[in-house]
Parts: C-alpha cells; structure tokens; sequence
C-alpha cells in the first residue's frame, strides 16, 4: 500500500499541494504516479477544512482518504494502517512530484523481509524516502506517544533499517522535491520535459541540467530538519 502524505498548511510554500503545473495540481500529479506503482494507494491528511480540497481530487482519481492528525504523522499513519488493514507500506510525501513508482513496488517487495526499508544516502533527493511493516509502525507509535508532534518520523522508528538497492544512475545531485519557490520553478521546467508517467531513471539525464535552480536550497532543507528533530527532545 502506498500512503501519500500531504496537507495544505506550509510554512515555507503556503499551498503548495494545490499549486497547478502544466494544468494539474500537484497533489494530483503525485496521486498520479503513485497509481503507477501498481500497489492500492491511499491519501493521509488531516481534518483540517482547508484539506476537504486535496480529499475532492483524491476521490475523483478514484483514491480512498484517511484523515488525522495535523501535526502528530505517526498518529495519522497508525490510524490510516488500521483502517485500512496495510502490513506494509511505502510513505510517499507530497513534497515528491516525481517519487519512483518502480522504487515503490521494489520497497513492498522488501518490506516482505525486513521492518524498515529507507533511501542510501547520494540518491536524488525525492526519488525515494521510506517504508516500513505494520509492526514497525506500532513500536515507533509507542515510542512517539505524548510528543504529538512527529512531522519527522524516522527518529521514533528503533527497529532494524535497510537501505533499498538502487542502480548508479540514481546518485546524482540534483533535487526534486517541494518545499520552496525555486523547487516550484524547478518543477515548473521539468514537466516541460517529462510526464507523470516517466520512469524516474529516464527523468534524471533529462533535468539534470536544471540542477542550479534549486540545488542550493538542500542546506535550508537539512536544516529545517535538524530543527524539527532537535525539537522532540525539548
């Protein structure tokens, strides 16, 4: 099962899901792609009324929807695997308009042999993340209770973690996620060159050359996490 996550409020490109590329929202696009995986896709939000949107497209494409917490993910994701039934499962941020749906249904396959499968490190950012078992996800539920705030969540996953097998053809430096105006730009330019429904590996040599718009934005990106992070201790 692929659980997309995704949520209107952001702090750093405010409406972003909904925010339109080549006539499609984004939160469309990455629907989209997940469907192409092959796997039941599901869309985790939250309650919010702002959401009801995002839950509108998902419904059109035919996607189920789970809403939860807003700022508690663990929570959302616990709630959503009950719901509805998932034992393993591949999280797919928003953020990730061009998440490999080829790396998705190897992650399921993996997740058949071990609780925590993540990206190795050097792979293009927003090719891949995470997915885990549904008994990871309960331990890491239990090791998160009272916090209520887990927009990270890998801190409060302690189980075995294994990297998911990727050809040299991933390790590049280039990003393709969401999260400030140049990556909106990035995007803008890229799906002048690719679609939805293009295999990650054939993205890659096609917007390389765009790498400058946005790359440098990483550091602000690693930051903000290492904030989030630090904060769960506090």
């Amino acid at each position: 099962m692929i659980f997309v996550t995704a949520r209107y409020a952001s702090s750093r490109l405010p409406g972003k899901a909904m925010m339109k590329i080549g006539g499609k929202t984004t939160i469309e696009l990455c629907l989209r792609r997940a469907k192409l995986s092959g796997a039941q896709v599901v869309l985790c939000t939250t309650r919010r009324k702002e959401d009801d949107a995002l839950e509108v497209v998902a419904e059109r494409l035919g996607i189920p929807t789970y809403r939860g917490s807003s700022e508690d993910v663990i929570k959302r994701y616990w709630g959503a695997a009950r719901k509805f039934g998932a034992k393993t499962f591949i999280t797919y941020q928003a953020d990730n308009l061009l998440y490999d749906f080829g790396l998705m249904k190897r992650g399921l396959e993996m997740l058949e042999r071990v609780p925590f499968v993540e990206a190795p490190q050097g792979v293009v950012q927003g090719a891949f993340t995470m997915g885990f078992t549904r008994d990871a996800l309960e331990d890491a539920y239990r090791n998160s209770r009272g916090g209520g705030r887990t927009e990270m969540i890998w801190p409060f996953f302690t189980c075995e973690k294994a990297e998911l097998p990727m050809e040299p053809g991933y390790y590049r430096d280039v990003r393709m996620t969401l999260d400030y105006p140049e990556d909106f730009a990035f995007f803008q330019e890229a799906f002048r060159l690719v679609t939805y429904k293009t295999p990650m590996l054939e993205i890659i040599p096609r917007v390389a050359h765009l790498a400058p718009m946005n790359w440098f934005r990483k550091g602000d990106w690693q930051e903000n996490q290492r904030k989030v992070v630090e904060s769960y201790g506090k």
